[in-house]
């Protein structure tokens, strides 16, 4: 049984080693830059052979070809964690499934317990003193007590660094600027921009069609918001996707990205940009119900609400039934006190105090004295909200 295992252990090892012989044989030196290495993929991640592991004994089998923990003071783990930093102390090649015929198209799919070939080889060697993420680990029984170990990695530096060549189709490009908001990688955003890449690139082929900067809005990256705008990114452009089409001021107010809001509204996102299904009358006015304030509303956004009705938000009778019937009793009283009447009737013939004895019953008495306090009261302007 041992000479199986160690037969099997050598010609599993043979075929990394076939790959890294051909990797160093065919790869250019001297390489300076860590950008220049990882320029062949778009994605900057694949894989490498961390080794074999005997899970029994917990230990390694093979010899490692990288350093971990980097300094002293970490403690010592048998594997790598996700999101740990490893440094090679021998040359690796970098590996993604069927990677000649299909590109980085298998880059998150585990080479672990698969014979890999030349085909396999992305043209990239980690070099002796190359640092790289571990993004995740896969183990995979070849043998018994035997594991192969290979780990998902992309490089520290070199996205900061790394400027896709726009020489590569404009949807290529696009593709790339799409795929670096959705993952918050800041400084690989900053580099596409500065190659020239489109800041209103849109996510095309997905549901809701984002566009680069809705994407940024949805995540509430307020640093990757004010790199778009600062390039360029038109702040009224709406996803093209499915029937909703909302504007980026609509997704930020949605999930209370106060501050991106407000970065929106310096940049001239419109505060009136409606939404819904309905469409505009023939004579231009645009008939649909939901604009940003209603979806601050619809999501209980108080703060957000607050910042809109500062800036200039137009309060309608939707608004204010909304935030009735969902029981937001901070933003009834802020919408009264700016604009809305509380003696409107609903389209459903309810006033505005019929709708607040239908509010959730957790808060409805407070909504109905909220009410009447503004419905007693004498008339009156406007207050002007401080900020």
């Amino acid at each position: 049984m041992l000479n199986i295992r160690v037969i099997g252990c050598r010609l599993h090892l043979a075929f990394v080693l076939i790959v890294g012989a051909y990797a160093l044989a065919c790869t250019p030196r001297p390489r300076e830059l860590v950008s220049d290495a990882w320029s062949p993929l778009q994605y900057k991640t694949g894989w490498i052979l961390l080794g074999e592991l005997d899970p029994r004994a917990a230990m390694w089998v093979t010899q490692l070809k990288y350093k971990f923990p980097i300094s002293p003071g970490e403690p010592s783990i048998l594997i790598p964690p996700e999101g740990s930093v490893i440094e090679m102390i021998s040359e690796d090649p970098v590996v993604i499934i069927d990677f000649r015929t299909r590109g980085e198209e298998n880059r998150f799919m585990s080479p672990a317990g698969r014979t890999i070939s030349p085909a396999d080889w992305t043209g990239i060697t980690l070099q002796t003193g190359e640092r790289v993420i571990i993004k995740s680990v896969q183990q995979k029984d070849i043998l018994d007590d035997l594991q192969d170990v290979w780990a998902r990695i992309e490089p520290v530096e070199s996205a900061a660094r790394y400027v896709p060549p726009l020489a590569k189709s404009k949807d290529a490009v696009e593709k790339a600027l799409i795929e670096a908001v959705r993952a918050d990688r800041v400084e690989t955003v900053r580099a596409l921009l500065a190659g020239g890449a489109d800041p209103d690139a849109i996510a095309r082929g997905t549901h809701d069609e984002d566009t680069a900067l809705t994407m940024a809005c949805k995540s509430g990256d307020l640093e990757l918001v004010a790199m778009l705008l600062g390039a360029g990114a038109n702040p009224n452009l709406r996803q093209s996707g499915g029937n909703w089409a909302f504007t980026p001021l609509m997704v930020a107010s949605a999930r209370g990205h106060v501050e991106i809001v407000q970065r929106l509204l310096d940049a001239g996102a419109g505060l009136e940009a409606r939404q819904g299904l309905f469409r505009a009358q023939d004579d231009g006015v645009d008939t649909r119900p939901r604009s940003a304030l209603y979806y601050a509303i619809l999501n209980g956004q108080t703060e957000t609400v607050r910042r809109l009705i500062l800036a200039g938000a137009v309060i309608g009778p939707t608004d204010l039934g909304t935030a009735i019937i969902n029981g937001h009793v901070d933003i009834v009283r802020l919408l009264l006190r700016a604009d809305a009447n509380p003696r409107w009737i609903f389209s459903s013939g309810l006033s505005v105090l019929d709708e607040a004895r239908r509010s959730p019953e957790p808060t409805r008495a407070q909504m109905v004295a909220e009410v009447r306090r503004f419905l007693d009261g004498p008339p009156r302007q406007p207050e002007i909200l401080v900020r």
